[in-house]
């Protein structure tokens, strides 16, 4: 007998995959009409997951991965465009879904476990803000490789540049939000608002490589790329934290 939450990860893996295969080839009809499906399946797969656990899949790396890539396929539907000039964020977008899910291939398909806060409303709001901060810092690296796509500069790739920007204040914000919800549970459950462990200090280097990001001097074409750069490799900064810090 099929296990339900791996076979419907499978299905998503492989549905997702045929999403960019369609992004690719230019098919944008077959793109979006997959994709709602495939949103739908994801869904229903953490509605699932949902009610099998007891608690919000945002606990361990499958279920905030899952919650990522529905939250970042959402978004992306709506705030990405399907013309030629832009199309190429949404083909990004799609490739750091299946990112997503090769990683999870290396993990077990089930879901966290039941823990005595998993209702506590600081340690849901952590976890939960942390996995939106995620799924918009993705969307935002999207905007900014768009920019050094092309060498060309014209007002739609400035305007890259800005929505990028734009998205990963959001992102940063929702991360401020997790990191403030993160003190609130530290210091109820152990006194205190800081423990010097690797959680702490991999936030700290979350914060340090934002400010780098918001704070590179200059303002010439030199400046913007390399904000650019780094912008496109913040979310892989913060997904590569969120995966050493899931390693036992």
């Amino acid at each position: 007998m099929l296990e339900p939450v791996p076979t419907g990860y499978f299905f998503l893996f492989l549905s997702f995959f045929l999403v960019l295969t369609f992004r690719l080839l230019g098919w944008t009809w077959l793109e979006r009409v997959l994709a709602l499906i495939a949103l739908i399946a994801n869904g229903l797969l953490l509605g699932a997951i949902w009610a099998m656990s007891g608690h919000l899949p945002v606990f361990n790396l499958f279920e905030s991965f899952l919650l990522t890539v529905f939250i970042l396929g959402i978004i992306a539907l709506i705030f990405t465009e399907t013309s030629p000039a832009r199309s190429w964020i949404r083909t990004w977008i799609w490739a750091e879904v299946i990112l997503l899910f090769g990683i999870l291939l290396f993990y077990p398909k089930i879901h966290a476990p039941q823990h005595f806060y998993d209702k506590d409303l600081y340690v849901v709001l952590f976890h939960l803000s942390r996995t939106v901060a995620l799924a918009v810092m993705l969307l935002a690296s999207g905007f900014y490789a768009e920019f050094l796509r092309t060498s060309r500069r014209s007002s739609s790739q400035e305007d890259s540049l800005h929505i990028g920007r734009n998205f990963l204040i959001l992102g940063t914000i929702l991360f401020l939000i997790s990191e403030f919800a993160g003190i609130l549970w530290c210091l109820n459950g152990w006194g205190d608002f800081w423990r010097w462990n690797y959680g702490f200090l991999s936030s700290t280097f979350i914060m340090l490589y934002l400010m780098l990001v918001f704070h590179l001097p200059g303002k010439g074409l030199v400046s913007k790329r390399m904000t650019s750069i780094t912008g496109t490799m913040n979310s892989l900064v913060f997904l590569g934290i969120a995966v050493s810090r899931s390693v036992p």
